[in-house]
């Protein structure tokens, strides 16, 4: 507690990340004070905050409640702890982190909160979505229903729910993970999408796929498969599958071999995988991959691990 009494009234940022506090003293004093990073220490309990203050980085700790929000507040992260519920958040908050806690309900929000990721809680429902939000984080709840979606969201990740129906998703959205939900539809998807992972679910029926996508997942279904043409899948940079059909299967494999014969010079320089299924012996380990300077059918590939999606922010 000394280090806080070196500190002149004045300051604009404290930062005391992994200093192994268990208790965080009044800073009322700091009239200036903008900038708190008290992350990963041992807090359970924190008195106040700085009216002041901007942003506060507090994750990590093993905190039960906080104190309610500053006024001005516009960035809040609170992840891994042991939060119950939130404050109501100011409408000059932009960014909520507080994934991987304990949390029920969420609180009123920010009219003007443009990012949220609140994964890993115990949120059963949502009242309704800010009008500016743009990453919208929710994996790993109860939730089984979604409020209508804003017009403005660029990011959904609602995967690990108990979602049985999507609402409308917003034209501008480039990323959308449903995966492992109860979904049984969905009727269509935004033509900037770029990202799409619905695998484990219940779908019987696709929607056509917009042309700037890039990543498919959608594996583990009643219907995985639909009969996508095959253009559609060669523009793809990451496609996955582990159930293709017998009757599909070579066809894929007569294209890209085709593409890789005849046109050697002139392919796409995007990457291009397709995963055959382990449930089909005479396809087990084989895989397509094409990339810029890495233009090959492979065959005999041992044991191929299908490369992760791209990790965004958040």
């Amino acid at each position: 507690m000394n280090y806080f009494k070196t500190l002149s009234e004045d300051v604009e940022e404290i930062d005391i990340k992994g200093q192994g506090l268990t208790f965080l003293p009044s800073l009322s004093h700091f009239k200036n004070l903008k900038k708190l990073d008290a992350s990963i220490n041992q807090l359970t309990y924190i008195t106040d905050f700085p009216e002041t203050l901007e942003y506060i980085n507090i994750q990590g700790n093993r905190l039960k409640q906080i104190p309610p929000f500053p006024k001005n507040l516009k960035t809040f992260i609170a992840s891994h702890n042991q939060l119950e519920s939130l404050p109501d958040t100011p409408d000059t908050l932009i960014s909520l982190f507080c994934k991987s806690n304990r949390i029920e309900k969420l609180p009123k929000l920010s009219i003007n909160l443009q990012r949220m990721n609140v994964s890993n809680n115990l949120i059963e429902s949502i009242e309704s979505f800010p009008p500016k939000l743009k990453i919208l984080v929710l994996r790993n709840n109860i939730i089984s229903s979604l409020p209508t979606l804003p017009k403005s969201i660029y990011k959904i990740d609602i995967a690990e729910n108990n979602i049985s129906k999507l609402p409308e998703i917003p034209i501008n959205t480039r990323i959308l993970n449903c995966e492992d939900n109860g979904i049984q539809e969905i009727k269509s998807l935004p033509k900037r999408l770029e990202q799409f992972h619905c695998q484990q679910n219940l779908l019987r029926e696709y929607p056509e796929l917009p042309k700037n996508l890039r990543i498919y997942d959608g594996h583990t279904n009643p219907n995985p498969f639909r009969d996508f043409s095959l253009p559609e899948i060669f523009k793809l940079q990451e496609f996955r599958y582990n159930y293709f059909t017998q009757k599909f299967g070579p066809k894929i494999k007569k294209y890209f071999y085709n593409q890789l014969k005849n046109r050697k010079k002139d392919l796409h320089q995007e990457l291009v995988e397709v995963y055959y299924s382990p449930d089909l012996p005479f396809y087990k380990n084989e895989w397509i991959y094409l990339s810029e300077g890495k233009k090959y059918l492979s065959k005999t590939i041992p044991n191929p691990t299908p490369i992760n999606a791209v990790d965004h922010p958040m």
